[in-house]
């Protein structure tokens, strides 16, 4: 099933204020607390180092940058063909058994349909953040 989910902001935000580390940690703590939280099938720690690498790219790309159009779409372009495809799909098919040409074909349609949306809203974030940063005076970048 395709689900839209909101957990990229934290990770992405972390990684424009504070870099590759602190979003990776980011990433990590909200996957476990989710999982806590609202657990959609069995934990399996593989989707937390899904976590991990998305927070690690989105702090490469967006800390202490202009986080620019550029700099957003090569941040998500990778994240969703390295993540949501790639990887999402094969921890997919060892948790449950399913053949992974099976269910590559809705991921890509699902990232595809996923990730336009997602950019805007990181390039929103982006474009508000600086003012935002500036009312609490934290100057990361």
């Amino acid at each position: 099933s395709a689900r839209f989910s909101f957990s990229f902001v934290p990770m992405a935000m972390g990684g424009m204020l504070f870099g590759p580390v602190v979003s990776s940690i980011i990433g990590v703590l909200s996957d476990i607390i989710g999982y806590i939280i609202k657990p959609t099938g069995p934990y399996m720690p593989l989707f937390t180092l899904n976590a991990l690498i998305t927070g690690m790219v989105y702090g490469i790309f967006l800390f202490k940058k202009k986080p620019t159009l550029k700099n957003i779409v090569t941040a998500q372009i990778i994240v969703t063909i390295l993540v949501d495809i790639t990887l999402n799909s094969c921890w997919l098919v060892l948790l449950y058994g399913q053949g992974f040409a099976a269910i590559l074909p809705l991921r890509i349609l699902k990232s595809t349909l996923f990730s336009p949306v997602q950019v805007l809203i990181l390039y929103l974030i982006a474009k508000y953040l600086p003012a935002i940063r500036d009312r609490f005076n934290y100057n990361s970048f």
